[in-house]
């Protein structure tokens, strides 16, 4: 049986020509982590349901500029990096998604400011935004649905 990552996200990620890549990127996932690419940094994280195999090799996850490690596995909790990166400029950087720029930046809590994989959704608020629909239906509290 062949290994493949089966990927339910957003297609709308910018694209970066200086890196000749999207914004964002779900790169493997496996054995309990999840390897991204966030503009031009890439992560490893913790990700608990990922209970098969990685499928790239572990050099290439051996690459990444910095890694979460979770007390869950006996480790002290919180981020490191990769000895050839200096950390400066891991504090913070630009990313785009359909010409909103926002910047991502390493939390204390293995999050990056921002949630990728939300994107679907935020595509979906867009187009019903676009379509006019009463907003009440998706959740979000107005002024105007307060009369």
């Amino acid at each position: 049986m062949k290994n493949e990552i089966k990927i339910f996200c957003s297609k709308d990620w910018s694209f970066d020509s200086a890196q000749d890549k999207v914004s964002y990127e779900l790169l493997d996932t496996g054995e309990g982590e999840k390897l991204e690419r966030f503009g031009p940094h890439t992560f490893v994280r913790p990700c608990e349901n990922a209970v098969w195999k990685k499928t790239l090799p572990e050099k290439e996850w051996n690459k990444a500029d910095g890694k979460f490690w979770s007390s869950k596995v006996g480790a002290k909790a919180g981020w490191a990096y990769s000895k050839n990166e200096q950390g400066e400029s891991l504090l913070k950087w630009e990313m785009q998604y359909k010409g909103i720029r926002f910047f991502a930046s390493p939390t204390p809590f293995r999050h990056l400011g921002f949630f990728p994989e939300q994107a679907s959704h935020w595509d979906f608020i867009e187009k019903k935004i676009k379509e006019n629909l009463n907003l009440q239906g998706l959740g979000i509290w107005t002024l105007q649905n307060k009369s």
